[in-house]
């Protein structure tokens, strides 16, 4: 985590290792920027207009499996989206409670956008995916969470064929989305798989 990083920087600074601080500063900076560079992809994806899309972000925690979302890469990647004007987000998290997205939301973007963005965080049948994908422009992963994994086609059936799919996590089955018809954008590809 991210606070836990800064905080070995701190010490490392206060012990005079200042080459040790610096490297770990380091890291989070790469981190931070890894992120930004993300939500740039999605924009650039769609040759940096988002005016009327609607863009689904899965996940909301900084990890795998828990409900805790401070410091995630989500709220980065959700400002980058609406400085780009993008016409709706929505974060879907099964383990985050919609109390503690909205504050860690307000506590790093306040209330810009807002009223751009929702949350859910149940689902109680496959066919949940149906009003979460509705329309989307683009689905990005951003969690690692069991529960995305090995849903592949499970979630296809929900989606357009011209919906765009952005694996932040590695975690989908990049081959099965090409052989159904979608292209799939990885970290760090600016080009479809």
């Amino acid at each position: 985590m991210e606070k836990d990083v800064k905080s070995l920087v701190y010490i490392a600074r206060s012990l005079g290792l200042h080459e040790v601080a610096e490297y770990w500063d380091r890291v989070v900076n790469f981190n931070r920027f890894q992120t930004t560079r993300f939500g740039q992809q999605i924009v650039q994806a769609f040759d940096n207009c988002l005016k009327s899309k609607r863009i689904v972000l899965m996940g909301a925690s900084f990890k795998a499996n828990t409900n805790d979302c401070r410091n995630s890469c989500t709220f980065e990647v959700i400002r980058v989206l609406l400085e780009e004007d993008a016409g709706s987000i929505i974060v879907y998290d099964p383990f985050t409670k919609a109390d503690e997205f909205w504050k860690e939301y307000n506590w790093i973007l306040g209330s810009k956008g807002n009223n751009k963005v929702s949350f859910q965080s149940k689902m109680t049948h496959n066919n949940d995916f149906s009003t979460l994908f509705m329309d989307a422009s683009a689905i990005a992963f951003l969690t690692d969470h069991d529960f995305f994994k090995k849903k592949d086609e499970e979630m296809m059936p929900y989606m357009k064929k011209s919906c765009l799919i952005f694996d932040g996590r590695r975690i989908l089955q990049q081959e099965v989305w090409k052989k159904n018809g979608y292209e799939i954008f990885t970290l760090g590809s600016f080009h479809p798989c």
